[in-house]
């Protein structure tokens, strides 16, 4: 079972992904609408979906304060921002979703990180 933690401040993204996972099968789902509430939640976590513009902390600072806990979580972005490759340079994250997308991207994502995880057996253990 992969243990997901989706972030972004909008809401309506936000809920359309949590229900998408959910539909998709995926049932160990956190939310956080801001990077500070995400770590106060991180713990157990396989793979971050996030939003790269936040309130309080951006995506990619959340995201370097979560690998100091957690070494083995992967990372999926999702922004609006056109320059989000160009941000994320230098930084390994297994995807990037350009918003608005598909749906069906994200879900081609899920299955290669799957695929990948039980492959490695690197997933976070309790």
């Amino acid at each position: 079972m992969v243990r997901i933690l989706i972030v972004d401040d909008d809401l309506p993204t936000l809920r359309l992904v949590k229900l998408a996972l959910e539909k998709y099968g995926y049932s160990s789902i956190k939310i956080a609408g801001n990077g500070y509430r995400a770590l106060e939640i991180f713990y157990d976590i396989d793979l971050v979906i996030m939003d790269y513009k936040m309130p309080v902390l951006n995506g990619i600072e959340t995201m370097e304060l979560m690998l100091e806990r957690n070494k083995l979580c992967e990372f999926i972005f999702m922004s609006a921002d056109f320059l989000i490759k160009e941000h994320l340079k230098g930084y390994q994250v297994f995807g990037i979703l350009e918003k608005p997308f598909e749906l069906e991207n994200l879900f081609s994502l899920l299955k290669k990180f799957e695929m990948e995880k039980i492959k490695n057996k690197n997933y976070v253990t309790t």
